[in-house]
């Protein structure tokens, strides 16, 4: 898998080239084989995010911006393969949550993607945020870090997950959807108990 990882890497910097700008739909190919190599090999969030994630999300929001259904379509799958990186990792390490909470650069799409096709998603959404508010939650590598990763809100579970679960409530719920209403919105802490 390692072997892999090298050539993908070496094609996306190839296809990233401005001779072979307009190869967009081979160049997400190499960026999504990528991303499963490295989550497969346990790489590190520093080094998904800054080589992959992060030219996914610009992809996505250049070249697919005319085309909804298809911007939806692979932004769900960038929210899905980040939970099983952000969920499966030895030690987890936050990039589900942060890709959320990145507001400020993203906008909402990704908040959007789980309200509107993947409502399942929200328990994974609570996790992660609920995980990252311990002390002792996963924060990017600064020094080894090349560029700025922006670290964890600590109130995105009421500033960010609970609006979106108080609006779903009624079409999806689940224990994670009640812990948090019962918690948050309720402050009934017998219910979140149960």
């Amino acid at each position: 898998m390692a072997e892999a990882e090298k050539y993908f890497f070496h094609l996306k910097e190839i296809f990233m080239s401005e001779a072979y700008g307009q190869q967009g739909a081979l160049t997400q190919q190499v960026l999504w084989g990528l991303l499963a190599c490295e989550i497969l090999n346990g790489k590190s969030r520093e080094v998904t995010e800054l080589t992959t994630v992060r030219k996914i999300k610009e992809i996505l929001k250049s070249r697919l911006a005319e085309s909804p259904m298809a911007m939806l379509h692979q932004t769900s799958w960038l929210l899905h393969w980040c939970a099983v990186f952000s969920f499966s990792a030895d030690k987890g390490n936050g990039l589900f949550a942060a890709l959320l909470a990145d507001r400020a650069t993203y906008g909402d799409a990704y908040l959007n993607v789980i309200q509107i096709k993947y409502p399942n998603l929200m328990r994974h959404m609570i996790a992660s945020f609920l995980l990252g508010r311990s002390a002792s939650a996963p924060q990017p590598n600064q020094q080894n870090s090349k560029t700025h990763i922006t670290p964890l809100q600590k109130d995105a579970l009421e500033a960010i997950a609970l609006p979106i679960v108080q609006s779903e409530h009624e079409c999806y719920s689940d224990a994670f959807t009640k812990f948090t209403m019962a918690l948050f919105d309720d402050y009934d802490f017998d219910e979140a108990l149960k």
